[in-house]
């Protein structure tokens, strides 16, 4: 449930203009996941020769689960308030500055088992809030009716959460990390984590040309990141949580330009991008010795990206159509993110594995829309991907290693664009 209220000033001629919001919003969840894993003790026993039943010290759950949560029950609830001014400096030159203080709260509860939990199961629960406060700034020049060129420094954070219990099993290797169990925590995991924050500065440039016909748009921008949410894969044992810790920041740019060639024809490109690059090291736990992350690897994601695309539109038997295509580049990834690090490895994991520790792969995908407005129906058809690219964007090894046998076997998953995909949808609007 979601509601806001707005009150703001009305007189477009003022040098002094003003926004007050209210926000509200409440979101509750009841889920019920079941992870069927019937195959699960034929391949153990057939890899290690044990039962696996000895392995978990019990059978699957019902015959059937290796896991089960039934059910969690999660709110999530937030209560805001945001005010910004915009004030004209001069009857070009706008400043404006405003901030948003915020209430925010989860709540969860849950019931796990099954035998990756271990024994009778848990009855899980944790809660969390915080006090979140963004401010924003912004510095404007309207130039010409054609030329606007601002600058904008604001914060922006993400909201903290819980962290789901995770198996009975994985005590002995949280203890690695300097977890260990504590009364109503029998795993010792950290139960929650805060929100993370950043700072983001922004120059750019949005103009026009040829009485509007063309349209260039450019920017600049830098952004500090601090106290990252950080997933912790837990060794061997499969399970992960959740901490803060670490900092990094990007830089970068984008430039954007359209051109009506026709009344008919309209053509569009895009180039951005981005360097960002971790700038602390960051332990998996108070007593970890392996890191998961080390002082100047990069971001996961593609340093490049190029978009081009093109819409025609016409008129067939008195009705507005057209016909789009949407073209986009990414290039490879870098190859020295955390996950390509040999650095970031615990000692019981294998060196990394060349079939699963590649950078991700330059990507093409074309896509197109066809599509005609009746009465108030916009129908469309559409193909995306239509050259059916399948580049390897990853891989995993879901390796079995149960310590106590030293067997090392691996089951290998891989990943790539959603292939050819065509359909229609149809809008109504009233």
């Amino acid at each position: 449930w979601t509601q806001e209220v707005r009150l703001e000033s009305t007189d477009t001629d003022s040098r002094l203009r003003w926004v007050a919001v209210l926000f509200y919003q409440v979101s509750d969840q009841v889920s019920i996941q079941r992870v069927q894993n019937t195959f699960l003790p034929d391949l153990f026993f057939d890899s290690i020769g044990v039962p696996f039943a000895v392995v978990f010290g019990q059978g699957l759950e019902g015959g059937l689960y290796t896991f089960n949560q039934d059910p969690v029950i999660s709110t999530d609830e937030q209560l805001a308030g945001f005010f910004q001014v915009d004030y004209d400096l001069t009857e070009n030159i706008t400043l404006s500055a405003g901030v948003r203080v915020a209430d925010t709260s989860f709540d969860s509860s849950a019931i796990y088992n099954g035998p990756v939990v271990g024994g009778a199961g848990v009855n899980d629960a944790g809660a969390q809030e915080e006090t979140p406060v963004t401010p924003k700034f912004g510095l404007s020049w309207q130039a010409t009716s054609d030329s606007l060129l601002y600058a904008t420094a604001a914060k922006g954070y993400r909201v903290g959460g819980y962290n789901p219990q995770i198996g009975l099993p994985c005590i002995p290797q949280l203890a690695t990390l300097g977890y260990f169990p504590s009364a109503g925590n029998p795993t010792g995991r950290p139960t929650t984590f805060d929100s993370d924050s950043l700072w983001s500065y922004e120059i750019g440039a949005k103009n026009a040309f040829f009485d509007g016909r063309a349209r260039l748009l450019a920017s600049g921008y830098y952004i500090d990141w601090d106290n990252i949410q950080q997933g912790v894969g837990i060794g061997t044992c499969g399970f992960a949580f959740t901490i803060n810790a670490g900092s990094a920041v990007s830089a970068g740019f984008d430039l954007e330009a359209s051109y009506a060639v026709t009344d008919q024809l309209t053509v569009g490109t895009a180039l951005g991008y981005t360097d960002a690059e971790f700038k602390e090291t960051v332990l998996g736990g108070p007593a970890a010795v392996v890191t998961i992350i080390t002082d100047g690897d990069s971001l996961p994601g593609a340093p490049w990206t190029v978009t081009l695309n093109g819409q025609y539109d016409f008129t067939v038997f008195d009705a507005d159509a057209f016909v789009r295509f949407d073209y986009e580049f990414r290039s490879e990834g870098p190859d020295d993110t955390p996950g390509l690090n040999p650095a970031n490895r615990s000692p019981v994991q294998p060196p990394l594995d060349p079939l699963v520790a590649i950078p991700a792969p330059e990507t093409h995908t074309l896509s197109m829309r066809a599509g005609v407005l009746l009465d108030r129906f916009n129908i469309s058809v559409f193909v995306q991907n239509l050259l059916n690219e399948n580049p390897n964007l990853g891989r995993g090894d879901l390796a079995l290693r149960p310590a106590p046998f030293g067997v090392d076997t691996h089951n290998y998953t891989g990943r790539t664009l959603t292939p050819r995909t065509v359909g229609a949808t149809v809008t109504y609007r009233y």
